[in-house]
This record gives structure tokens, C-alpha cells and sequence, in this order.
């Protein structure tokens, strides 16, 4: 992507999940910021990674396994929460 050429795309897998709303606030907080929440909600995770590579996205929220990430994408961990662990949707009260 190139800066100015078009909103930054971001892919999100369904909009009310903790990474949509994480996008969100980050826009809410930066207005000036050009971005796109896109759901590739049709597409598997290897199918969103070929939407990286093409460059019709230009970063995903998706659950890879290290060998699942092709050279050319960097990938982080951003959520890790241990199965059936209460999840939180709104922060505490305070």
C-alpha cells in the first residue's frame, strides 16, 4: 500500500469480536486516520493470507499457527486467552 492511495484495509472476522472493536477505538482516536474494517467473512484464514498477499487487504485479524504464515507476512500474537476462560466485552466498571 501505498500512503495516500487508499484507506488502510483491515480485515476483520466478524464486527462485534474484541479485534472489530479494537479497530474501532483505534479510529475513533484517530479520526485523521484513513481506514477501511472490511469482513472477509466468506474466507478461510488462508484464504484471508492470499488477501494480504495480493495486497486487497492490507492486515487481518485471523488465528494462524507459526507454519501457516508464508514469507512476506509478519504475524503477531495479539489475544491469547485459555479455553473456556471468561472473556470480557466491556472493560470493568470504575
Amino acid at each position: 500500500m501505498r500512503p495516500g492511495s487508499r484507506p488502510l484495509r483491515v480485515d476483520v472476522l466478524n464486527r462485534r469480536i474484541s479485534p472489530a472493536q479494537a479497530v474501532y477505538r483505534f479510529y475513533r482516536s484517530h479520526p485523521e486516520t484513513d481506514l477501511d474494517a472490511v469482513t472477509l467473512s466468506k474466507e478461510n484464514a488462508a484464504q484471508a493470507v492470499q488477501a494480504l498477499l495480493e495486497g486487497t487487504v492490507d492486515a487481518s485479524f485471523r488465528a494462524l499457527t507459526a507454519d501457516q504464515v508464508p514469507a512476506g507476512i509478519s504475524a503477531e500474537r495479539l489475544l491469547d486467552v485459555p479455553p473456556g476462560a471468561p472473556r470480557r466485552t466491556r472493560p470493568p466498571a470504575g
